[in-house]
């Protein structure tokens, strides 16, 4: 079982090239822990890897789509060859988009679901084959306040994060016995590249929030540090929501 001996060694960051995933892969380098960087674009993992060896840290750029499984297990590969080990996984890789369910083609609902769910349950189930022989390890999904509420003209995303919100549940239930804790961090508004908003936009959104400001990446790095290396060893399950209180489950 985990414990408390546990001390996070090396991490994959899925769409850890830009926004939250970024945020993200900085700070656990920043805490010591070997980072493989993982993005679709091959430019954006080794900017980041880069950023992360400037200051000193280990960075491995992973290049991988998400939803497709090969491409996951050569992900793993090449972190376990280099690192031997992964201690911890924050499922970070994601898409939207904005259309009316009426109005929804069936190949943007197919691709919003297949990188945001099926893209976080084949990361976690490559993730579980390696943690649960060494019956240690820390699983974190990115999730959405939208998972929970949902979300008007996003039923596709809000219902793909919805499935994070489950599936995250379920598979603490099976990892439990292994040491091995999942957890999701749901944010709420935030800007990211993902979102393209206008600076009006943001200050309008930003003033229906109670912190009265949208978020920044920076903002989700927190709760995520606390599940990943924090002293989190009896917490799993649960869904955290960062969202400057504009929803309260």
């Amino acid at each position: 079982m985990e414990g408390k001996g546990f001390v996070p060694k090396v991490a994959l960051v899925t769409g850890g090239g830009s926004g939250i995933g970024r945020a993200i892969a900085l700070a656990l380098a920043a805490r010591g822990l070997s980072v493989g960087v993982c993005d679709i674009l091959e430019e954006k993992a080794r900017g980041v890897s880069g950023e992360i060896d400037k200051e000193g840290g280990g960075a491995l750029p992973l290049v991988g789509d998400v939803s497709r499984k090969p491409e996951i297990e050569g992900i793993f590969s090449s972190l376990l060859t280099e690192w031997g080990q992964v201690d911890v996984v924050v499922n970070s890789a994601g898409v939207g988009g904005r259309h009316a369910a009426v109005d929804l083609a069936e190949e943007e609902w197919d691709r919003v679901l297949s990188v945001n769910l099926k893209g976080t349950f084949l990361c976690c189930q490559a993730a579980m084959r390696h943690m649960m022989v060494r019956r240690r390890g820390r699983l974190i999904n990115i999730a959405s306040n939208y998972g929970v509420q949902g979300a008007a003209q996003m039923a596709h995303y809000a219902a793909s994060k919805g499935g994070v919100v489950a599936l995250t549940k379920s598979l603490a239930l099976e990892c439990g016995p292994y040491g091995i804790t999942v957890n999701a961090v749901a944010p709420g508004p935030v800007d990211t590249p993902m979102v393209q908003r206008t600076p009006e936009q943001i200050q309008e959104r930003g003033s229906q929030i109670p912190l009265g400001r949208i978020a920044v990446p920076e903002d989700i790095v927190g709760a995520t540090l606390f599940l990943a290396v924090g002293d989190s060893d009896y917490i799993t399950g649960q869904i955290l929501h960062v969202n400057g209180g504009v929803f309260m489950p």
